[in-house]
């Protein structure tokens, strides 16, 4: 297991189709809802999860489908830390979870 893999358990929320600067850059970000217990109290998170894929109107329907269900997907995937500077130069560090795999069923 790398340090970075991560696995997430939930519900497609949304879908967010960006729009595709160059034809090789094609990808997907879906919220994902993933609900969690805590100190008793049920809470969830919201996560942005992006996805690259080759066929995307392929990808877009098999994600309308899970979010028309509201059925429990899961998401493997790892996280990304991207540095980037702003308009004064100060550095910033992001997280992004990139998805190599979702399925209905959790897979090892």
């Amino acid at each position: 297991m790398d340090i970075n893999e991560v696995t997430l358990s939930g519900t497609v929320k949304g879908i967010v189709y960006p729009e595709y600067k160059h034809e090789a850059k094609r990808y997907i970000y879906i919220l994902l809802s993933a609900c969690f217990e805590k100190d008793g109290c049920s809470c969830f998170d919201v996560y942005r999860v992006k996805f690259f894929t080759k066929n995307s109107r392929e990808q877009i329907q098999k994600l309308s489908e899970y979010q028309k269900s509201q059925s429990r997907v899961f998401v493997k995937g790892f996280i990304r830390t991207t540095r980037y500077k702003d308009s004064l130069g100060e550095e910033f560090y992001s997280n992004s979870i990139v998805a190599s795999k979702i399925s209905t069923q959790i897979q090892q």
